[in-house]
């Protein structure tokens, strides 16, 4: 949920309380996000990849292509970054 007060597009519509049910978000059993996948939603945001996203432990894959977000990655999210 911290991840997704940072974000805000007028082609998202997150208004549900489960963030389950939010358009590209997938969950698994227990409600866990297991993708993320937002390219080309019109993002605009400054963000800062750190541990909002870090604790999303299941989260692969991770698709926030064709925006126009900026930011940096704080040493928490270097699993970002392997190859």
């Amino acid at each position: 949920m911290s991840f997704a007060l940072t974000l805000s597009s007028p082609l998202l519509n997150w208004t549900s309380a489960d963030c389950c049910n939010w358009e590209g978000i997938t969950c698994h059993q227990g409600g866990r996000i297991t993708h993320l996948q937002l390219p080309s939603k019109g993002l605009k945001e400054r963000i800062i990849l750190s541990s909002s996203l870090g604790n999303l432990t299941h989260l692969t894959p991770l698709n926030l292509s064709h925006n126009s977000l900026y930011g940096s990655l704080d040493q928490s999210s270097r699993f970002f970054l392997s190859l």
